[in-house]
């Protein structure tokens, strides 16, 4: 699973996202994580609305099985432990 710390700056970004692609392990990612990744590149200045809207559609184009759903519940169980 993919944190927003480390898909900014872009450097990283491109080099964990070509990784993925050339399938040295599996990008995983939760709607949570891109709002949170669009709002954090749009506020530090990093890039427009229009273009973080722009990288999160590639993204999710390009690793369509990276989206992660039903997944609060794991967040509630750590939580608990």
């Amino acid at each position: 699973m993919l944190d927003t710390d480390v898909l900014d700056p872009f450097e990283v970004r491109d080099t964990l996202l070509l990784a993925a692609n050339d399938g040295l392990f599996q990008a995983r990612w939760s709607d949570d994580f891109l709002t949170e990744m669009r709002r954090n590149l749009v506020q530090n200045g990093a890039t427009s609305e229009q273009q973080a809207s722009r990288l999160i559609e590639q993204m999710a184009l390009t690793f369509p099985e990276a989206d992660v759903q039903e997944y609060r519940q794991l967040i509630v169980a750590m939580m608990c432990s």
